[in-house]
């Protein structure tokens, strides 16, 4: 995935709304989208995941079991990077709960590989009967590598989770590769797998249209009306 989408966009309608000869009004400015939305991020998170605790030693660290405060912090910075790049979404984390009882081993228990999928299908089913609002996003971290095998061939995942569902009548939820609490892509490329941005984009334009026309089912954004029409999508 281009991970740096937004932020070329931005560039992108700079440089182009100065030579675009269509109707003024529905030129690409440089716009702010996402104003208004939150996301509420309910979090699991299996043994694997710890932080470093605080030591006198700067050598040695204690390893410790992280707190919901963690957790607020990774999301911090992954909503700084939003807002960065021009998408100015909220992100609040709800919760933070440990369980073990979501991640799928290959094989036989105790493997030191995830199925990706009946892990990703685990989670929806761990949180099925709990009440959400369609903006709820349940992120499931481990450190313990997430894997697809077909045949010979093993696929390794940074995130596995459920495509553009963000603000739908479907469930929100996602498999994240937990390296540490200071290291936010893999969280911030599956929230971006949740607002509809492709792992593969073919343009910019194209995937800023994908999360317009995702934050459009949740509240319109200032620029929606015009943004949308350049993107052939209904503002009403």
């Amino acid at each position: 995935m281009n991970r740096a989408a937004v932020l070329v966009f931005i560039l992108y309608i700079a440089a182009s709304s100065a030579s675009d000869s269509v109707d003024p009004d529905l030129q690409w400015k440089t716009p702010k989208i996402g104003q208004g939305i939150t996301v509420n991020a309910k979090i699991f998170y299996d043994s694997t995941v710890d932080v470093e605790g605080s030591s006198e030693n700067e050598v040695t660290k204690p390893k410790k079991e992280p707190s919901i405060d963690d957790f607020k912090k990774l999301f911090k910075l992954v909503q700084q990077y939003f807002h960065n790049n021009s998408v100015m979404i909220n992100i609040e984390v709800k919760s933070a709960e440990k369980s073990d009882n979501i991640g799928v081993p290959y094989g036989h228990t105790g493997e030191l590989e995830l199925h990706a999928n009946a892990t990703l299908e685990q989670l929806k089913s761990h949180v099925a009967s709990r009440p959400h609002e369609s903006d709820t996003i349940f992120y499931f971290f481990s450190r313990t590598p997430l894997i697809i095998k077909e045949g010979s061939q093993a696929g390794n995942y940074s995130y596995y989770g459920t495509y553009h569902t963000f603000c739908s009548k479907l469930t929100s939820a996602v498999a994240v590769f937990y390296y540490s609490m200071e290291y936010i892509w893999n969280a911030v490329w599956a929230t971006e797998w949740m607002f509809g941005l492709p792992e593969y984009p073919t343009s910019i334009e194209q995937n800023t249209c994908f999360m317009l026309s995702t934050f459009q089912r949740c509240q319109k954004s200032a620029c929606s009306t015009k943004c949308l029409q350049k993107c052939g999508v209904s503002g009403e």
